[in-house]
């Protein structure tokens, strides 16, 4: 069996039909922005940290350059971020598990538990693998708990997101956001049942934490100023 990469995965899922999914909101839209010629990103390392941050079962500290395959876990009451340069920025909060994917090939990250937010630069690509879903970010920003192995949150909080089944790459949906856009997602036996959800586990003030490091793709969330969530 030949193994593909992230980008070539979802190449593959455009091309399927027939998803076996259930779909109870249609929200099918599609994105008119462009992506650049894929460049890789060439680093990748840990920003800041408050708590606990494990990598590979060692405790991480500010500055820590991070590698292809790296095993990410915060713990209670924990906080990091980490940049992966002139490319995106990530969130993660307690008890949450990340694992980084081949970055320097695919920019891509596995969400396996937990808490997840990223910023990404306009025109990038930026995949994010959980247990149901494969979500392809074209900028900038998105949202994701993982809750169970059965269910998940996503926030399209700006931009467009490609959703596609984690099993065989077959189409879920594009959804273009320009303001927090969000769904429950929950595994069946023939498929993901999504339904619309309101702003929720995460605030606009998190966002703009990350505001620094991707001033443009963060705009809209300094003019709304959000003032809470469920």
């Amino acid at each position: 069996m030949v193994r593909m990469n992230r980008r070539e995965f979802f190449r593959m899922g455009a091309g399927l039909l027939g998803a076996a999914l259930v779909t109870k909101c249609a929200v099918p839209l599609f994105s008119s922005q462009g992506s650049e010629q894929w460049v890789p990103p060439e680093s990748a390392a840990v920003r800041y940290i408050s708590g606990v941050l494990l990598v590979n079962g060692i405790r991480a500290e500010p500055g820590m350059v991070l590698n292809a395959g790296d095993h990410l876990e915060t713990g209670d009451w924990s906080e990091a971020e980490i940049e992966i340069q002139d490319y995106a920025v990530f969130r993660m909060k307690a008890n949450s598990v990340v694992e980084i994917d081949d970055i320097f090939q695919d920019a891509a990250v596995t969400v396996r538990n937990g808490w997840f937010l990223a910023v990404v630069r306009k025109k990038k690509e930026f995949s994010v693998l959980t247990p149901m879903v494969l979500a392809g970010v074209r900028g900038t920003v998105f949202f994701i708990n993982v809750l169970d192995a059965e269910r998940l949150y996503l926030c399209d909080c700006n931009g467009t997101v490609d959703l596609k089944n984690a099993m065989d790459g077959r189409i879920l949906k594009t959804v273009t956001s320009e303001y927090h856009t969000a769904f429950n997602l929950s595994k069946m036996q023939n498929g993901v049942a999504i339904t619309s959800a309101g702003q929720k586990y995460h605030h606009d003030s998190d966002i703009l934490k990350m505001a620094r490091r991707f001033p443009e793709e963060t705009e809209v969330f300094k003019r709304r100023k959000g003032t809470g969530y469920e």
